[in-house]
């Protein structure tokens, strides 16, 4: 059995309200591809065994949060 992320995979998306003004934000991706270089094949994911950092941007208000999803069992 693996763990994955749901929302890297596309599985069952997670969707999140800006705590600003209460809008659904859009997933940008995991933490690490957002705020660093260009990802590549070859680099490692750096993130928990339990859950992956994602970055939700708000459409209204341009609000960004990280969030930690919960990685579910295939």
């Amino acid at each position: 059995m693996e763990v994955v992320c749901p929302n890297c995979n596309k599985l069952g998306i997670e969707k999140y309200i800006c705590s600003s003004c209460r809008v659904e934000m859009t997933d940008l991706g995991r933490a690490q591809e957002v705020y660093q270089d260009d990802y590549t094949a070859n680099m490692p994911i750096n993130d928990s065994s339990d859950y992956c950092i994602h970055v939700f941007k708000c459409n209204s208000c341009h609000n960004k949060e990280k969030v930690q999803i919960k990685k579910i069992s295939i």
